[in-house]
Parts: structure tokens; sequence; C-alpha cells
């Protein structure tokens, strides 16, 4: 790999020193912890958290090393083991491979992964796994993960950054987790104070709390930086159905006990190199369930474990957390059957055939299966969805996500759902309180269904990630809707901050500035960091000087915090998104060629690197890498748009109009394919098919004043 180049330049607009914090805090080692925990340590070594990586011995190692050769995805891989160790060799099919060694195991169940030394201080999670499962359920077995991944030009090539055990894996199976990269030798020197997920993992550093109990003194958070949250007490009032907590606040997602969980257990791009599991806004910014990550509906679809599920649901906002349903050290949940949702469901009522609509004790009277719908990855790992949904045939059939009853009822459609449910649809279906079925309200009847939209949003009683998603369908051309936007800006939720800044990226100039700007003052660097990156264009504008200060300052952090991290892809992209804003297009330009070299088949990062150099007028280079992206995925809309900017720059209708008619084609619903695609159509003369467009166009916004100038232009214009 090429060293990644460093950058300087940004860090010249202002100069700033970062204060260096005094801990006095220190890993002590899980060793101290079972002197006085022994039960907790004893269902903590069954747990995956234990056993989340190992080194590799005979002990610890599932697979099968005796000589096993295993062809498949492009390579072939023969696993071996000696008195020193275990090793696979491996190469393209049909050429000589070489050998490497597996220092470490990555998992147990029902996957394991294998970590291979290829120098540098680098580990690959390799891309041939384990399967630990039995052998009747197809398991005892290894089977490749992804596909082609011996060639170099795949994104899922085995010893590319995807697989990189060092920048996107080793934070969550380890305990104080250092990357260690050193930009200079493009080397790692990655260090743990376990090599496991281990006590203070979850706690955080225990010197002062083992002082202090050796010492037989009492102290605030028993010595820990921060609370060490437990579960609460549920219980059911006369006439409730549903359990209330007794005697607290309810905990928040993201500062209770669930915020000691999602450092891992989410999809997040990560703004620290260590791993502290009590200020998760500090150190991570997590992603919103918003397409293509989740379904429409907020219904899980890619790798995106719990958080961003569980932040919609009921019970998050109720203030139900993580040891409500698992124990705590075994990370096992505590009971295999509806007695589990019992707990807090009145059985009486909820686990009976009327409200399942199944018999009694059957398998389809089992909650999760409707309420946690499982989906599968890594191929052989089912994960339940855990925004403890309603299953709701017409949101499924109108926003074309999952229908859950179909799960079981494969010979089924939507329809038959429908009909099975039509006596509840009225009772449970009609508060439309869920993100599908109050998108459907607003797909059906735009008037009232926006007005629920902002309805919910306001409702501080709302989980926060639902209250975040559904701030990106409000109409922000209704002044009492900037109004609800301004306000969920104010919010204590973090989610729906993050929420407002995803909003706002569509909003004018001035509609960002106005509620935008107030959030470069936010305490969560998450947020700080997510407003920047909105309102870094305002560097190209006059500002005033109190404003400029602050920006620069948020960009400041922002530059320190993402330089800090140039191992990391996201890192890179988010320098380059910087520097785009802000006008430094030959910064931003390094930055994208540096995320190529880290992941050469990343496609967004070859669009924004094509679109750079359209603006600093390279268009054989620009052209070059949008038919690269064309050549892997023909119908990328955006990469043909993109290609019919060029060639309109040089004035090539002939190739210009095809590419922008069928980006426009593709994607009907962006507004700006279609309006560049008229516009060019008229700079090209075509004047029948450019009245053409502009009348498609017209039916979708009659009102819009830029068509109606095109018109009066293409009324002058002779066909």
């Amino acid at each position: 790999m090429l060293l990644i180049r460093p950058v300087i330049a940004l860090l010249c607009w202002v100069g700033l020193v970062v204060p260096v914090v005094a801990d006095d805090l220190s890993y002590v080692g899980n060793a101290s912890c079972g002197e006085c925990h022994a039960e907790q340590m004893q269902l903590w070594q069954g747990s995956h958290h234990a056993k989340a990586m190992q080194a590799a011995t005979s002990k610890t190692v599932l697979g099968d090393f005796n000589q096993t050769r295993f062809e498949g995805a492009g390579g072939w891989t023969e696993f071996n083991q000696d008195e020193k160790g275990y090793y696979l060799t491996t190469g393209p099919l049909g050429q000589a491979g070489k050998r490497f060694e597996v220092p470490y195991v990555f998992g147990y169940y029902p996957l394991q992964q294998v970590l291979v030394d290829i120098g540098q201080g680098r580990l690959q999670a390799y891309t041939v796994a384990w399967d630990a499962r039995p052998k009747d359920e197809g398991g005892q077995r290894w089977y490749s993960l992804y596909q082609d991944t011996h060639s170099h030009a795949s994104p899922f090539y085995w010893q590319g950054q995807f697989n990189n055990w060092n920048a996107r894996c080793a934070q969550c199976h380890s305990t104080d987790l250092q990357r260690g990269y050193d930009v200079a030798t493009d080397s790692y020197h990655t260090q743990w104070s376990e090599i496991n997920v281990s006590c203070e993992a979850c706690h955080g550093k225990a010197s002062n709390h083992v002082k202090l109990k050796q010492a037989n003194k009492e102290a605030v958070n028993s010595g820990f930086a921060k609370a060490q949250f437990k579960q609460g007490l549920w219980a059911f009032s006369p006439d409730q159905l549903t359990a209330k907590l007794v005697g607290s606040k309810p905990a928040t997602i993201e500062h209770g006990q669930p915020g000691q969980c999602i450092a891992c257990h989410s999809r997040r791009v990560a703004i620290t190199d260590g791993n502290d599991p009590s200020q998760f806004n500090q150190d991570y910014i997590p992603r919103l369930a918003l397409p293509d990550l989740y379904h429409s509906d907020g219904q899980i679809l890619d790798e995106v474990y719990i958080y961003g599920s569980f932040s919609q649901s009921k019970m998050a906002a109720a203030g139900v957390v993580c040891s409500d349903c698992h124990d705590p050290h075994s990370a096992k949940v505590k009971m295999l059957d509806n007695n589990l949702c019992a707990q807090c469901h009145l059985p009486t009522e909820y686990d009976t055939p009327k409200h399942t609509l199944h018999e009694a004790d059957s398998t389809g009277g089992v909650c999760i299966d409707c309420h946690m719908p499982s989906q599968r990855y890594m191929g052989v790992d089912d994960r339940r969805d855990h925004s403890f949904k309603v299953p709701n045939p017409w949101v499924s059939e109108a926003l074309d996500t999952p229908d859950v009853c179909l799960n079981c009822h494969q010979d089924k459609d939507s329809a038959w759902s429908q009909q099975i449910l039509k006596d509840k649809k009225a009772k449970v279906f009609g508060h439309y309180d869920d993100i599908g079925s109050a998108l459907l309200l607003a797909q059906t009847d735009a008037i009232k269904g926006q007005a629920h939209l902002a309805q919910l949003i306001k409702d501080e009683q709302q989980p926060p990630m639902r209250r975040a998603v559904l701030l990106s369908h409000l109409d922000l051309s209704s002044v009492s809707h900037l109004e609800v936007l301004h306000s969920a800006a104010n919010s204590e939720q973090t989610l729906v901050k993050l929420g407002v800044i995803s909003a706002l990226e569509s909003a004018p100039s001035n509609v960002q500035v106005q509620i935008g700007f107030g959030l470069l003052y936010d305490q969560d660097k998450n947020v700080r960091m997510q407003a920047m990156r909105l309102l870094a264009p305002l560097f190209r504008r006059e500002v005033p000087a109190k404003a400029q200060q602050k920006l620069q300052q948020v960009v400041t952090e922002a530059i320190t915090t993402y330089q800090g991290q140039q191992d990391l892809l996201s890192a890179q992209l988010a320098l380059a998104d910087i520097a785009y804003k802000v006008g430094q297009l030959p910064q931003a330009q390094l930055h994208y060629e540096n995320a190529l070299q880290l992941q050469p088949q990343f496609l967004p990062a070859k669009l924004n690197l094509a679109s750079i150099l359209r603006e600093q007028g390279q268009l054989a280079l620009a052209s070059q890498l949008l038919n690269d992206i064309l050549s892997i995925e023909p119908e990328h809309a955006m990469a043909l748009h993109n290609l019919g900017l060029v060639y309109t720059i040089e004035k090539r209708w002939s190739q210009a109009l095809p590419a922008l008619a069928k980006a426009a084609q593709l994607e009907p619903q962006h507004p700006r394919f279609g309006f560049v695609y008229l516009l060019a159509l008229e700079a090209a003369g075509e004047i029948t098919t450019a009245q053409e467009q502009l009348a498609r166009l017209q039916a979708l916004t009659p009102d819009d004043p830029a068509l109606q100038k095109v018109k009066q232009r293409l009324s002058h214009a002779a066909p």
C-alpha cells in the first residue's frame, strides 16, 4: 500500500492548541475483578464477549486446520498447523500462493474468523470463515463470506481495508484498544489492555474502584468515571396491560445503561482512536435509520447491529434497557420463550390466541418472530430487529418493505395479510405512530400526513430515532414546519439534533444557517462535527466575524480529529468533504485520492473525485473515473449525470444527452437530474424534445419559477 500523504494545509487557517486532559484512572485487568465478583466472572467467561478475540490455540481454534483445502470466491486456501502454530496458504485460482501466520481467532459462534498477519502490524479478518453451527444445520465447514476476494480491484479483496482488523474490527473486540497507526511508515502498533471484551470495556477504568474497595471506602460512582447503570424495577398497576418503570426516571438511550453498549452495537463512524463506554456522543457519529441502511419504514436491511432499530422503539422511550432482557455478564437472553416479554406485557392479554392470531404454544405464537423478525448476515448469522414493530401489511405494500407475516406464510401475499388483520386495522394501525405508518399517511393524504409528521416530531415522548427519521420527510416549504425544525434543534436528544442536520441538507442555505448554526455550540461532539460539515460552505461567503470565529474553531476541531485517523476511509472522506466545502479543491482531491488508496473501488470517492476534477477542468481524468464506475455499475444514475455534465462542457451532445436522459429516467424523483437534462436539450438546440421534457417536469411541479423561465425561453426558440 502506498503511504498516505499527510495533510497540514487546512490547519494553517487558525492556530489551535489541543489541551491534554490528565486522567488518573487506569485499566487494571479482569483478574482484579474476579476476586470480588466471582459469579459475574463465571457468567462472563462463557460469553461471546469473553471469546470476541483469542490467541489461536488448540483450545480456541474451531476450524479444520488439518491440511484442509478450500476453493471459492476466486481464490484457494489451505489451512494447516504445526507445533509452532496455525497457518494458511492462499492465492488466486490457478496461481501459486503465499503462506501466512494465523495468530488469533475472532468470535466463535455461529462463525469464527481467523486473523492473518500480513506484516507492518496489519492483521486481516480472513474472508474464508469457519461455520461453527452443528453439521446437521449446515455447519462444520469453511465458507466464503464475500465474492471476488482475491482480486486487488475488488472492494472485498482480503488484504484490503474492508477486511483490515486494525481499522475496522479491533475496537469492539478488545478492551482499551489503541490502533496505533503511524502515517510516516504506514504501519500499525496496535495495543490493548485485554485481548477480549472484558469488564472494563463496559464499566470503564477500574483502578480507583479497586483502591477504594481495598481501603473499604465509598465514593461517587464507586470510583468509576461514570455511573454504573443497573436495570430498573418494572411493575404492573391495577388495570394496566403494560408494566411501568418504578421509582426512577427512564434512562435515555444515549446517557443511560444502553450508552455503555451502543458504542459497539451500532452502525456508526468513530471520531476517536479509543473506546470509552461512557461518552458515546463524544466518540461516535451514529448512522440514522434511513435508506439505504434500513428499509424506508425503519426495518433493518444492511448490517446495522442494534442501536438504530432499538432507538426507534417504544421500549427505548419507556426506559427499557439492555439488561432487562439480557444478562449483562453472559449476554444471553434471560428466557427463551414468551416469558421474556411477559416481564412487562401482561400475558393474559398478549400471550393469547386472540392477540397472536395463532394457537397457544405454537411456533406462530412466539412474540419475537412477529415483533423481532430476523435477518441473516455473514452467511450464517441470524440477527433480530430491535425496533419491536407491529407488523403492518398496508405499510409493507405501499412502501415496498418486508411483510413480516410472509416470513412464515411464504405462499401468501400482503393482500392475504391485510385480510387477516382487517378487523384490527382501525384500532391497531389507525394511530399512524410509527415511521412506516406515518409515511403511509403522508403518502395518501399529504396535508393531514405532514401535520401528523410535525406532531410526532414535536412529541418528546416519541422514540428519538423515530423523530430523527421523520424530520427528513418534513416539507420544509412550510413556515410552521421550519418552526418544528427549529424546536427540534433545541432537543435534549442527540439523535433528534442529528436528524435536524440531516433534514437541513436539502434546505436553502439561509435556513441551514438560521437553524443549524446554534448546533456548532452543542455539548456533543458528534453534533458539532455534523453541523460543521453542513455549514462549512459559509467559508465561501461573507459572514460576521464572531460567526466566522466559531466556524473556524469547529472546523479546526474536526480537522484535528480526523487527521488523527488517517488510516480510516471515513476520516479521509470527512477531510475531503470539509476541504471541498470550504473551497480547497486541491486539498479535497488529495483526500479522495488517499481514500482510493485505502479502498480502490469505493465508488462514492471516485464519484466525488470526478466532480472535483471536472470543476478544475481536468475533464479527461473525470471522464475516466466516471466510466470506471459505470463499468462496475452501469445504471449508476449519479455517475451518468456527472458524465453527461463532462460531455456538456465539451459540447459532445451526442454523448451528453443520452447520459443525462438515462440518469433522469433512472431516478425521476431526483429533480436536478431532470432539470439539467432539460437545460442540456435547450443548449443543444433540441427544442422539441426540450418542450416534451419541460411538460413532464411541470406536471410534477407546476409552479416552479425556474421551469417558467425555461418555458418562456423555449417559446421564443425555433423548433
